[in-house]
């Protein structure tokens, strides 16, 4: 009896894993989906009792699978961010807004508290990465409003005391090449600060002016 008992185990537990493995693959989970398949492979061998599949073998062929896997995923995280990082333009440059930005809706407090956490609770000046709650955090605007900046979120981001008073009512890029500069850095030459900037915004839905 306990032997039927294990065999339907077998034979339910493999069907509930491959279907669990199915809908990781559908959500993009492929790591967790690959240690479903081989925990699915290993109960379907028990279920049919194939003595040629062991121990040793299952083993082998899990690892087999879900390193192939992270690797897969690796790789294909590495090409997404080295395609990001070159669709980046280079200092100087400011990305183009798409044509879904509301610019005459101001920010509300919402979206503020979601910049914050967007930023890490850092100054958004890339060169500068101050923790926000070591300082008296100020709401910028990116694009001043003397030049036509507007408060929406899409051109507010938070900066440190000290920043936002040297920033005062420069141009964000004239403030990022000064600052840069004063520190004996070549913006145009050292890119990453600059590309931090850019992704941190666009990856969560931020323009970078607006």
């Amino acid at each position: 009896m306990a032997i039927v008992g294990f065999y339907w185990f077998a034979f339910w537990g493999t069907i509930l894993v491959w279907l669990w493995c199915l809908f990781d693959l559908c959500q993009g989970k492929f790591i967790r989906a690959s240690i479903w398949f081989c925990t699915g492979f290993g109960l379907l061998a028990w279920w049919m009792q194939d003595e040629e599949v062991g121990f040793e073998e299952w083993k082998m062929v899990s690892c087999t699978v879900i390193g192939l896997t992270i690797l897969a995923v690796l790789a294909y995280k590495f090409y997404k961010i080295r395609r990001t990082v070159h669709s980046v333009p280079p200092f100087g440059t400011m990305p183009e807004t798409t044509g879904n930005v509301i610019p005459f809706v101001k920010a509300t407090r919402d979206e503020r508290e979601r910049v914050m956490r967007i930023q890490g609770h850092r100054c958004a000046n890339p060169y500068c990465n101050m923790d926000l709650r070591q300082s008296t955090p100020h709401w910028d605007h990116i694009v001043p409003r003397s030049q036509g900046g507007t408060d929406s979120v899409h051109n507010m981001q938070w900066l440190c005391d000290t920043c936002n008073l040297n920033k005062n009512d420069m141009n964000w890029l004239e403030f990022l090449y000064r600052y840069a500069t004063g520190l004996g850095i070549d913006p145009n030459e050292n890119q990453r600060p600059w590309q931090n900037w850019v992704l941190t915004r666009t990856r969560n839905g931020l323009q970078c002016q607006g």
